[in-house]
Order: C-alpha cells, then structure tokens, then sequence
C-alpha cells in the first residue's frame, strides 16, 4: 500500500480544522469536478451549522451547501444490494440478538416486532444471509 503525503493552502487547511473542531466527519468518494470539490460531511445538524457559521470570510464566497440529508450509509458494500425493508429487518436481527450466541431472540419475537409473519421474517434473512455469503465466497 502508498501513501500520498499532501501539503495545502491556509484556506483548506481552515475547511479541515473546522471538522476537527466540530466533531464531523468526511465520507468518500470524495468527487472532483470542473466546478471545484464535492464533499459529504457528516454530523449532527448542530456540528454543521457551527462548523458553516464558523466559515472564515474568505471561504464564505467559494463555499456552497447543496444540501442536508440523513445520511443513508448504503452506498457499496453488502448492505447496498438490500432492499429498505431487508435492511430493517437485518438490523432488528443484530440489535435483538438473534444473531449472538446463544440466540436471543426468535424468528417469532422478530415477526411481532416488525409486525409480519413468521415466514416473511425467515424469508427477508435467508436473502440477507445469502447476498451475505455470495459477496464472502
């Protein structure tokens, strides 16, 4: 593996120390474009309006938000090539414990809590668990 050692302006040097400040995050890819830099930055809508308002003067102009979204952390990865509702029950699954050792809570708790049957549960798992198992063999 390299590494690419990079050494910037006072004005991105600025932009980063504001993330540090405010506890953000930077999510990739980040794009290139003939327009200048697009980054996904992460945080609560408190962390970001901070980190905007404390924009020195000279980034104000050359700064743009083009949005605020929840973040959705799909993008590649296993978890992308689930549905919205696969995602929901997988991650009811783990945060009830059926996938822990012993198994702590049953096909039957599950379906109660996503009010549905037992046999949509088994079936949004087994396609969960199958995608899982293609990406890994």
């Amino acid at each position: 593996m390299k590494c690419l050692r990079a050494h910037f302006d006072d004005d991105v040097r600025r932009l980063l120390e504001l993330v540090d400040e405010h506890d953000l995050l930077l999510d990739t890819p980040i794009r290139l474009t003939r327009d200048g830099v697009v980054v996904n930055v992460l945080g609560s809508h408190a962390q970001l309006s901070g980190a905007v308002t404390s924009l020195p003067d000279s980034l104000t102009d050359a700064f743009c938000v083009d949005g605020l979204s929840d973040y959705e952390p799909v993008r590649g990865g296993v978890r992308a090539d689930l549905t919205a509702r696969q995602r929901e029950v997988l991650d009811t699954a783990v945060e009830r414990g059926y996938y822990d050792i012993p198994r702590r809570v049953s096909v039957e708790e599950l379906a109660a809590e996503l009010d549905c049957s037992q046999s949509t549960v088994s079936e949004h798992l087994r396609k969960v668990e199958s995608r899982v198992m293609n990406r890994l063999g």
